[in-house]
């Protein structure tokens, strides 16, 4: 047995500069939660069998810097002791303050900040890592490997709403390791009646 530690969207722990979630939502500062989630996983992950965190994206409320920072420095505290694996969301791919009609703030850009704080080189020279490789020198995709269990898993994360090339990217890594059981690991992809949702009209 063995536990994968799974995060879903955590922008609401980092919304330092717009606090769109304090005005909403009327609750305090919410950063001491994903500090607390960091401090749980260490605190278990050996009772647990920790193998990897998995995060599905919206790491951020609206990519700015000041998120990412804090983001960076709570995964800091676990990148020591267990791997983990981030996606991108909606959140995390620009942000317009005002967009065009119909067009939502968080989803109409790939211009995310990922590879500002979690660079390729970040996960290649940790020994915990086994990488394997990524889309266009970008974090926003790629895949990497662990065993548990006497099986051998591959973890591939996608971008949001994943472009065409993407995808036969993604095709072929799987293809060129089917001996590894393949998680994939995005935050939107399938559409709500079960087909796939790639390059929407407005998303370059």
């Amino acid at each position: 047995m063995f536990t994968l530690f799974v995060l879903p969207d955590t922008q609401s722990y980092c919304d330092l500069r717009l606090k769109w979630t304090r005005q909403h939502f009327r609750v305090p500062d919410q950063r001491d939660c994903l500090s607390q989630q960091m401090q749980w996983i260490l605190e278990n992950k050996d009772s647990l069998n920790g193998i990897l965190v998995l995060h599905e994206g919206d790491f951020t409320q609206s990519n700015f810097d000041i998120e990412w920072q804090l983001g960076c420095e709570m995964f800091y505290r676990v990148e020591r002791y267990i791997p983990y694996v981030l996606c991108i969301g909606n959140h995390d791919q620009g942000f317009e303050s005002h967009p065009p009609e119909g067009i939502s703030q968080y989803s109409n850009r790939r211009d995310s900040l990922i590879d500002e704080y979690f660079p390729p080189a970040r996960f290649r020279r940790n020994p915990l890592y086994d990488y394997g490789g990524n889309f266009e020198g970008s974090s926003s995709n790629y895949f990497l490997f662990f065993q548990a269990d006497g099986m051998d898993f591959m973890v591939i994360t996608l971008e949001f709403m994943p472009r065409d090339e993407v995808i036969d990217w993604a095709n072929e890594v799987v293809s060129t390791h089917s001996r590894c059981r393949c998680i994939v690991l995005t935050h939107g992809f399938l559409d709500v009646r079960g087909g796939g949702t790639s390059m929407p009209t407005n998303m370059p």
